[in-house]
């Protein structure tokens, strides 16, 4: 029931998260290089206590309201990921540091499943 229940909402914060986080990410870049590096790093660690709901047998609606606030937090700061790129790393290399990104990204996945599978 949660996979049913859960997804659409976290999916939708999560869109909503990126939106917000865009328009937040190029209002805080005006101030300086190192701003939006601050403000994706205060999106994830203020994203992690919404998963500590985990560590103990929670209702249903708990569990919901913790995945809906941890992807809404995470996605604003997720949408500093390419800008911040953008912004330590030379124009030349870009397309190279995006396809490292990604790269790293598809490994951890597929880590993370991996890791996760019942022995």
């Amino acid at each position: 029931m949660i996979g049913k229940d859960g997804s659409p909402q976290k999916v939708e914060s999560g869109a909503a998260g990126l939106g917000v986080g865009g328009w937040l990410s190029d209002r805080v870049g005006r101030r300086g290089r190192g701003q939006r590096m601050r403000l994706h790093s205060v999106c994830d660690l203020a994203a992690v206590p919404f998963l500590l709901i985990f560590l103990a047998p929670a209702s249903f609606v708990s569990v919901g309201v913790a995945m809906l606030g941890f992807s809404l937090i995470r996605a604003l700061g997720q949408a500093n990921a390419v800008p911040v790129m953008y912004d330590i790393i030379r124009p030349t290399n870009w397309s190279v540091s995006l396809g490292f990104m990604n790269l790293a990204n598809c490994i951890a996945g597929g880590a993370g499943i991996l890791l996760a599978r019942d022995t």
